[in-house]
């Protein structure tokens, strides 16, 4: 694994637990989060990576700058194309994606996934969205990790929308390590299950 936050740690905590095999990730960017999971679930397959699905949604290059400035998204654009040609290395079975997940999650076909990462867009809308969209891929047994709670900033990131799920529906649990950035910027996963 890549020198990164802390706090990514929890997806390989998860895949151990779980040992998904079929895994949907909400903001795929460059990549490189999808090799790092679909690697680490393959060492619980028989079949390593080609007993790994994977699904990835995001903008890729269509991303704008607008959109970059809303949903305070790294600046770096990712290539749709580069991406795709990483993941045809790795051997699993994926699919990629491209557009604006308010609309590519709930158009894209319904299957069961075991596992779902929602780290795309930060705005409250679009993680509210992605949130409604998500839970029609969901069994109950899928576990979903949540990334950008921030504890003080109510404003973006998912924390508005954990604070205010059902309790009567749903586990969660706040991951440590809490990553802390300038400012006393703070960022934690929260992994959510039903009940």
């Amino acid at each position: 694994m890549k020198t990164q936050p802390k706090r990514y740690e929890n997806i390989f905590k998860i895949i151990d637990e779980i040992k998904p095999k079929l895994i949907l990730e909400v903001g795929t960017w460059n990549g490189e989060h999808a090799i790092e999971m679909i690697k680490y679930a393959a060492k619980h397959q028989p079949n390593g990576v080609r007993g790994i699905y994977y699904l990835g949604f995001d903008l890729f290059q269509d991303i704008t700058d607008k959109q970059i400035e809303l949903e305070n998204s790294k600046k770096v654009k990712a290539d749709y194309l580069q991406v795709k040609a990483k993941l045809d290395k790795v051997g699993c079975k994926f699919n990629l994606i491209m557009g604006n997940t308010r609309e590519t999650l709930k158009n894209h076909p319904t299957i069961s996934v075991d596992f779902i990462f929602m780290d795309g867009g930060h705005s409250l809308l679009t993680i509210d969205s992605d949130w409604k969209n998500t839970r029609r891929f969901c069994n109950r047994n899928t576990v979903t990790l949540l990334d950008d709670y921030y504890p003080t900033d109510i404003t973006k990131g998912c924390k508005a929308l954990v604070d205010h799920l059902p309790l009567k529906s749903y586990n969660l649990d706040f991951l440590e390590p809490i990553d802390e950035f300038e400012n006393n910027f703070k960022v934690q996963m929260v992994k959510v299950t039903s009940k």
